[in-house]
């Protein structure tokens, strides 16, 4: 397998993963308006940008942020860790708010990538 194809391969998986760096203890509250919203897609097309050489591992991550965003747009419930808060701020979303912040993530990353293809 040639390697650019290894390369966009495992940036689509580093998409898939990349809005739930608020995970990580050192980071956010769990989905974070910093990561689950429409910064992430504008801040990949602004390195695709940048650095042109990675172009299709800059589509492929944002494939993978689509998906993913995509996937967030169903939780059990909205409430508690389902609405989107923008820590250190104390500012928490409702969940209509929430879900149409999700939902421009989703649909952002998806044009984006459909754009940059």
């Amino acid at each position: 397998m040639p390697l650019i194809y290894f390369i966009i391969l495992l940036a689509m998986l580093v998409g898939l993963k990349l809005p739930d760096i608020d995970l990580a203890p050192i980071f956010w509250h769990h989905r974070s308006g910093w990561t689950h919203g429409p910064l992430l897609p504008f801040l990949m097309v602004h390195l695709d940008l940048r650095f042109p050489a990675y172009h299709y591992a800059w589509i492929a991550l944002l494939a993978g942020m689509a998906i993913h965003l995509a996937a967030d747009m169903f939780p059990k419930k909205w409430q508690g860790m389902a609405l989107i808060n923008f820590r250190p701020l104390k500012i928490t979303l409702s969940p209509m708010k929430s879900a149409l912040m999700i939902f421009s993530g989703s649909v952002l990353s998806g044009y984006l990538c459909w754009m940059r293809f």
